[in-house]
């Protein structure tokens, strides 16, 4: 075994890590483990193995330089190792309820190691040596069915197009950082490329994607085609800019009628209300209807005495 340096990992220390962020005793007992910024170089497994409800792991700003020990933590989702010295994705083969993992700022060359987390939905592996062609991050369209977020920026990732075609592969991207590589200068217009060659991705690098810049780009893409014709593109994006107005225009006039539609019927059904309102007390004839004791809505009628309920023969005469 290597020997140690910087802080020694020990359970009583890892204990008092706990309770000081309002943990338990008990190891087992926790689900949340912070060992950010503790000096750690290295994981030591038989310390870990007594964690076994880790749900979360905080492992960033220590200098490891391997990610080990999470061989009893079935419940693992989440691991944030950011900015450490690691080099090599490895020791997740037991993770397999894990969801995201955060690898940003270390020596990364390669993306590997996740054959085993196919419950991933996020990966963070930006600010490392990743590149420059696609055999060193290839991974990250296999065996990850639920991979939604991707940060690869500022790595070294040379050929946009290569980077594209793998990343077509990944059926429901949502969010991808791709700035700071070497491609986005050299593969022209690459947003729009990007956009049109992902349907499902929802933001890009430092903005959101919106349906109206999805359909102007998906325009813009089918008209470049492979002669790569800008003229013609921005022609098309032109016109799809146009037609969104239109439909927009359109869609404002539909709203306005239909409000105006329903205030017209307000009105109306409230004048008949109104209408019904004063023909009470009135028959077909529009002549007042009067009962044996007056008028039926006699104002000045003595309201304790009694209304007759039938006529008498002697009040007809």
């Amino acid at each position: 075994m290597a020997e140690w340096s910087g802080v020694r990992m020990t359970k009583k220390y890892l204990v008092e890590l706990c309770q000081r962020h309002d943990g338990y005793r008990t190891p087992s007992v926790n689900d949340k483990l912070y060992l950010h910024q503790q000096g750690f170089r290295r994981l030591d497994p038989e310390v870990l193995k007594e964690f076994t409800g880790i749900k979360m792991l905080w492992l960033q700003a220590n200098g490891l330089e391997k990610l080990e020990g999470f061989e009893h933590m079935p419940l693992l989702r989440n691991i944030a190792a950011h900015e450490n010295c690691i080099e090599k994705i490895e020791g997740l083969e037991h993770s397999k309820e894990l969801d995201s993992i955060n690898l940003n700022r270390n020596f990364i060359k390669k993306v590997e190691g996740f054959e085993h987390n196919q419950n991933l939905t996020s990966i963070n592996l930006g600010n490392n040596a990743i590149g420059p062609d696609g055999e060193s991050y290839k991974a990250v369209a296999e065996n990850l069915p639920k991979l939604q977020t991707l940060d690869l920026q500022a790595n070294k990732i040379e050929d946009g197009a290569e980077l594209l075609a793998i990343l077509q592969k990944i059926p429901d991207l949502r969010v991808f950082y791709g700035m700071g590589n070497p491609f986005v200068k050299s593969f022209r217009h690459y947003r729009k490329r990007f956009v049109a060659g992902l349907p499902s991705l929802r933001y890009l690098d430092d903005r959101p994607v919106f349906e109206d810049e999805r359909k102007r780009c998906e325009a813009w893409f089918a008209a470049f085609g492979e002669n790569e014709d800008l003229d013609a593109a921005n022609a098309a994006e032109r016109d799809m800019i146009q037609q969104i107005k239109q439909e927009k225009r359109d869609q404002e006039e539909r709203r306005v009628k239909a409000f105006d539609d329903m205030i017209r019927e307000a009105r109306a059904a409230h004048a008949a209300a109104e209408a019904a309102k004063q023909l009470e007390g009135v028959s077909f004839s529009g002549d007042p209807i009067h009962g044996v004791n007056g008028p039926l809505h006699d104002e000045n009628a003595d309201p304790n005495k009694p209304r007759k309920q039938f006529v008498d023969v002697e009040d007809l005469d």
